[in-house]
């Protein structure tokens, strides 16, 4: 069965960025489906994903608003 899996991501250095790039690989070698796409890329339906992934960087003690609260 394939799973797809959404990875959104916000990164100022690219440290975030390399570890979803590490999770999708993973992700993929376990024949899940993965999109992975900044925040700031619209996603259009949401439900046709299985699993959802949020990651943000963090930057004196706040992660990117965008992501959430």
């Amino acid at each position: 069965m394939d799973i797809r899996t959404l990875i959104m991501y916000s990164s100022i250095d690219g440290q975030t960025q390399k570890i979803c790039q590490r999770l999708k690989d993973i992700l993929v070698d376990a024949h899940h489906s993965v999109d992975l796409v900044t925040i700031d890329n619209q996603v259009n339906d949401i439900s046709l994903y299985d699993k959802v992934v949020l990651a943000s960087s963090i930057r004196y003690g706040k992660h990117n608003w965008k992501i959430g609260g």
